[in-house]
């Protein structure tokens, strides 16, 4: 059985709870991790300066996604 899923319901089509815009909260979060990514690879650590990115990048569109439920309510 195939549920039919709509934006801002969750997997049991209940609606979400009161999504608001991170907008300011996620960019100053995604700067500091950019700067602690950077901070990694001068030091050496490739590979972790690299999740932090993803991790930068994974928030600034949780961010954008949220900022789209929050207007379409």
């Amino acid at each position: 059985m195939r549920r039919k899923l709509r934006p801002g319901h969750d997997l049991f089509g209940h609606p979400l709870p009161g999504v608001l815009p991170l907008t300011e909260e996620s960019d100053r979060l995604s700067r500091e991790l950019r700067r602690l990514s950077e901070d990694a690879f001068h030091h050496g650590y490739g590979q972790s300066a690299c999740l932090i990115e993803l991790a930068a990048n994974y928030i600034e569109m949780e961010s954008h996604r949220l900022n789209q439920l929050w207007r379409r309510r």
